[in-house]
């Protein structure tokens, strides 16, 4: 447990992000609804039926507005995609327990596996690269997120289950099962999109480490993406 040696009684890992859905070539972008980023809900759902993304889909990501207090400490994310500790337990993501993300160099490909980009001690260099989402600083350690089985689905659920991060030396820490808070399912991202390219929906999935993971990280609950596009 060395790893989580300065946070204290750590309880759930969230992700958000802030997203543009794209099609085929050359790719889109949206700027993201400032109301959507900072209450996490769809504002625009207009489909009563499923509505399913397509294999080379790509959610792209709309990188984090961080704020700092006059120590030059990171203490909130207004705006864009962030991830956080939720370090006392209480089900909250407070602005100091936030870290900013950035589009990596693919973002997320619907249908697609990628592999573990960069993670290592120290904060991320500008050699370090990443598909999903740029490397990642927490607690002074390089971090990145990938897929092992391919996301696919639509707005009666995204298939998360291959959701994966690597940090500091750490390779797998697996993010498949054991969903908490009330309308979760194991493996399963909320996803509300009204199914036209460029409009606003959101993306939530939680989840926690299996209890036993040899990362020693068993239990740690997560909540992931959360955007719109």
């Amino acid at each position: 447990m060395s790893y989580f040696s300065d946070l204290p009684q750590a309880r759930k890992l969230l992700y958000a992000f802030n997203i543009t859905i794209t099609e085929g070539e050359p790719k889109m972008y949206f700027k993201l609804n400032k109301l959507t980023a900072l209450l996490g809900y769809a504002v625009l759902v207009n489909s009563a039926q499923a509505t399913m993304l397509n294999t080379g889909d790509t959610l792209t990501i709309h990188a984090g507005m961080p704020v700092f207090n006059a120590d030059g400490d990171p203490v909130d994310v207004v705006d864009g995609s962030w991830f956080g500790i939720d370090s006392n337990g209480n089900k909250v993501v407070s602005g100091y327990e936030k870290r900013l993300l950035a589009q990596g160099t693919t973002g997320l490909v619907i249908g697609m596996t990628t592999s573990p980009g960069a993670y290592h001690y120290e904060i991320p260099t500008a050699a370090d690269t990443n598909a999903i989402t740029a490397p990642w600083d927490y607690f002074g350690a390089t971090g990145s997120d990938y897929v092992v089985i391919p996301v696919t689905g639509g707005t009666s659920g995204l298939d998360m289950s291959g959701w994966r991060v690597a940090w500091n030396t750490i390779p797998v820490l697996s993010f498949d099962s054991d969903a908490w808070g009330i309308g979760f399912s194991d493996g399963v991202g909320n996803f509300n999109w009204s199914g036209v390219y460029g409009e606003t929906y959101t993306l939530d999935y939680h989840s926690a480490i299996p209890a036993g993971d040899p990362s020693g990280f068993g239990g740690i609950k997560y909540a992931s993406p959360r955007g719109s596009c």
